[in-house]
């Protein structure tokens, strides 16, 4: 005697994430911050290093833009710079291995769009309220 039919349960496919003003305005915060932590040393201990001031403050925004985004947890990091080259020693098994983020690339083009958007709609002037003309009495 067969089993109940289970019906799977609903589940809407994610195409890709809404860009809102709010996660523009968190990647715009984000690219305003510069590292300046010392380069790692491939060498000797390179998993014992502090981040940068810059650093910590990028962090914190991109884990605010990945909640904003509703991104899933293994979208991380959520954006990656289109120009990023392999952080890794050239030669390095952690080299052959790296490939850059399609997905997270994406989101960054996308984010950088609306940037440019959102700085066209500041910028461009507000057109005036329409004047009404008195009604001609002729």
């Amino acid at each position: 005697m067969p089993g109940p039919i289970r019906k799977p349960l609903f589940h809407p496919l994610r195409t890709g994430v809404q860009i809102t003003p709010r996660a523009v305005e968190l990647f715009t915060e984000m690219k305003a911050f510069a590292c300046t932590c010392a380069p790692i040393d491939w060498d000797g201990a390179y998993w014992v290093r502090d981040r940068c001031e810059g650093c910590e403050q990028w962090w914190t925004l991109h884990a605010e833009l990945h909640r904003e985004l509703r991104a899933r947890l293994w979208d991380w990091p959520v954006v990656e710079s289109p120009n990023s080259a392999c952080p890794y020693p050239a030669g390095s098994a952690a080299a052959q291995a790296w490939k850059p983020d399609e997905e997270a690339r994406a989101r960054w083009r996308a984010l950088e769009a609306g940037a440019r958007e959102l700085r066209r709609a500041r910028t461009a002037p507000s057109s005036p309220p329409p004047t009404q003309q008195p009604p001609s009495t002729a």
